[in-house]
């Protein structure tokens, strides 16, 4: 048996709503008006309800890990440690950055640009 959802209280205000608008007991425009979103991110929301019940209304990233995070493992600040004591040109911090386990040429590249380097 699956584990109860949890929700936030906007979740389940969500659900109750679109619920109403799947059984027609309401409108989808008035679902919408009620919920502050438009006609048309109404239905997306009705459609995944449909298709994943309750789990239709939480985010799909909930739960997965941020795609701007920090590399496990590797200290940025370290990183910017070793880039700025060499007082090496972005080239050749770019060599450099093959000698650092886990650091990429991309990854160094976003690093240079965040922080201008």
């Amino acid at each position: 048996m699956e584990n109860p959802l949890e929700l936030t209280e906007l979740e389940r205000f969500r659900l109750r709503i679109v619920k109403l608008a799947l059984s027609r007991k309401i409108t989808q425009r008035k679902a919408a008006e009620r919920m502050g979103l438009s006609e048309r991110q109404t239905r997306r929301l009705c459609a995944r309800v449909r298709a994943h019940d309750g789990r239709g209304v939480i985010h799909g990233l909930r739960g997965k890990p941020a795609h701007n995070r920090s590399r496990p493992g590797i200290p940025i600040p370290g990183i910017l440690r070793t880039i700025r004591s060499t007082g090496l040109p972005a080239p050749a911090l770019r060599r450099l950055a093959d000698t650092i386990e886990g650091v990429t040429p991309a990854h160094l590249d976003q690093l240079l640009a965040r922080f201008r380097l």
